[in-house]
């Protein structure tokens, strides 16, 4: 009986430990966000980037100044007012513009209302990111919880 507690206890502890790794790997690097700092990081009025960034925009600022952003690679990125997970990415962005390229423009879409484009490109869940090219093909679609994550799926 001790025998078998002892083996048990053994694999318990191994599987733990396997666990621990595995969410160690897969934990996405820190940002300069901080959540106690995401009302102020909100109000950032779309389109508010340097000259030398990206930018982070909603779907009627794109369409206000679409000659502007032409030329860039473009994103989708479908969110919701009530998604936390999508706050959280949007107010990183924000937080983070210098971090993406002057050759990309993220678009902010409402994925409760954007039902046309969702479909097209078989968005079924918040925080994804589509890139489409000039025609609006996807190129490539993934999801993500930060903005450096967001820049890897950029083709």
């Amino acid at each position: 009986m001790n025998k078998r507690n002892g083996i048990i206890i053994i694999l318990l502890l191994g599987i733990i430990g396997i666990i621990t790794v595995y969410f160690k790997l897969n934990t996405p690097e820190p940002t300069n966000f901080d959540p106690k700092n995401m009302k102020n990081l909100m109000q950032i009025k779309p389109g508010e980037s340097n000259k030398n960034s990206g930018d982070f925009i909603t779907k009627d600022e794109y369409h206000k100044n679409i000659d502007k952003y032409k030329n860039r690679k473009l994103i989708y990125f479908f969110k919701t007012d009530w998604c936390f997970a999508c706050k959280v990415v949007s107010a990183d962005a924000r937080a983070n513009l210098n971090l993406i390229p002057s050759n990309v423009v993220f678009v902010e879409l409402d994925f409760d209302t954007e039902n046309e484009l969702r479909e097209r490109y078989q968005v079924t869940v918040q925080t994804t990111f589509v890139q489409v090219d000039k025609d609006g093909n996807k190129i490539n679609m993934w999801r993500a919880d930060n903005i450096k994550d967001a820049l890897r799926g950029i083709k």
